[in-house]
């Protein structure tokens, strides 16, 4: 079946129909780029398989408009769990070509549906091809008002290692956040950093008496990767 016959299903009154013909389009990827704006428009339908279905679709076709990026975007706000999932996945299929939906990403991982945290973290990682790029987008969530997103931030970080040494005055002040797991990764990160991370001293021997013992291990072993193995 052809591109513009898919195109004609997706209007049909049926859903099912609906719901097929983008699965059919979601097969032919990039092919099937035309079909864009039909698309955007069925992620307005009315049943949420529908709109699920469109927007993996658009991920699979890759490179989006900008009104087809924007209409992502929005599901990414959709009241179904599943049109949320699907809106994330695609994103992450187009990759570093999604880097304007990051914002929006990173606050889906605090999304209270698990597929929809599970399929952010996968796109986020498809988004950031090279790791030293996201560091910018990382610090800003760290400044998140809700815990998960920075524990995310933090724990990217921690890959990222030596290259991530913009991030030293915020990975410090994250050594006093309430969340432990977030102390614990920016003791971490600020070991994967290394030397470069001196002036992090005074903040790891105070982090060596957290109440957490998690914390105060990798605060150690952060002082002796900055301190002791640069000798």
């Amino acid at each position: 079946m052809s591109v513009d016959e898919l195109i004609d299903k997706l209007g049909s009154d049926d859903r099912a129909t609906r719901s097929n013909a983008a699965i059919q389009l979601a097969k032919l990827g990039a092919d099937a780029e035309s079909a864009v704006p039909a698309l955007i428009e069925a992620l307005k339908d009315e049943h949420d398989e529908v709109r699920m279905r469109a927007a993996i679709t658009l991920g699979k076709i890759g490179h989006v408009t900008r009104e087809g990026l924007n209409a992502l975007i929005e599901a990414l706000r959709d009241e179904s769990p599943k049109v949320r999932a699907g809106a994330v996945s695609a994103l992450g299929e187009i990759g570093p070509g999604a880097a304007d939906a990051l914002s929006y990403l990173f606050k889906k991982l605090a999304d209270r549906d698990l597929k929809v945290r599970a399929n952010a973290k996968f796109a986020l990682g498809k988004i950031f091809p090279v790791p030293k790029k996201a560091v910018p987008h990382l610090i800003r969530a760290m400044k998140d008002e809700n815990g998960l997103v920075r524990s995310y931030a933090v724990s990217a970080l921690t890959k990222i290692g030596r290259d991530a040494y913009r991030a030293i005055p915020v990975l410090i002040r994250a050594l006093s956040d309430p969340s432990d797991n977030v102390r614990w990764w920016a003791a971490t990160a600020l070991g994967e950093i290394g030397p470069a991370a001196k002036d992090a001293e005074h903040a790891l021997m105070s982090a060596m008496k957290d109440a957490n013992p998690k914390v105060r291990r990798s605060a150690d072993e952060a002082l002796v990767k900055i301190f002791v193995e640069d000798q």
